[in-house]
Parts: structure tokens; sequence; C-alpha cells
């Protein structure tokens, strides 16, 4: 069972997500936030008809605002796409934590 706290965190959150994509909001279905395991899903069902949808501008737009991870002594770390094809992407850390590189 949820404290009063945490349930108002999770509320909050929810709000913040519907505000972040008010424009699809009436597509939103289902939001669980998980504190546990520090995930949150988001269920979004568009009719079969519907328009083209980038998946790819919702997840930017909602991780421009939010948290995904904190790890102590990483400072910023950004994905960085290919300029070619033939390129694999990589992520650019600044920091050092060998600690959590070895840790799971």
């Amino acid at each position: 069972m949820q404290s009063g706290e945490q349930a108002q965190e999770e509320k909050n959150a929810i709000k913040a997500m519907t505000e972040v994509h008010s424009k699809y909001k009436q597509y939103l279905g289902e939001i669980k936030i998980d504190k546990k395991a520090n995930t949150a899903s988001v269920n979004i069902v568009f009719p079969l008809d519907f328009k083209k949808v980038l998946m790819l501008t919702l997840a930017e737009q909602a991780l421009s605002k939010v948290l995904v991870r904190s790890v102590p002594n990483i400072e910023t770390c950004k994905y960085v796409k290919p300029k070619k094809d033939s390129e694999e992407p990589y992520l650019f850390v600044v920091g050092f934590n060998l600690e959590a590189f070895f840790k799971h």
C-alpha cells in the first residue's frame, strides 16, 4: 500500500506526463509508476486510421523533461546518433564511476 506522499508523487508524475503530451492526451491509456524498480510505463492507444506518429519525437520530448537515472559521479550521459548507417550509436559519458559498471 502506498503512503499519502508516494500517492501524491505518483499523481504529480502522471500529471506532468499528461501535460507534456497534452496533444495526445486523449490517446493516453494506463500510466504505471513502479518506485521500487524506478520505472514508468505508459500505454498509448491510437486508432488504426490515425495519421503517422513519430514515437521518437514523443520519447525525445519526454526524456528532455525527466531524469531517467542518476548515477553518482556521472555528470552527463548523451546518446550519440551515428552519422552514417554503417556506424554504431554510442553513449558519451562525462564523469567516472567504475562501481556503476560492475554493480549489475
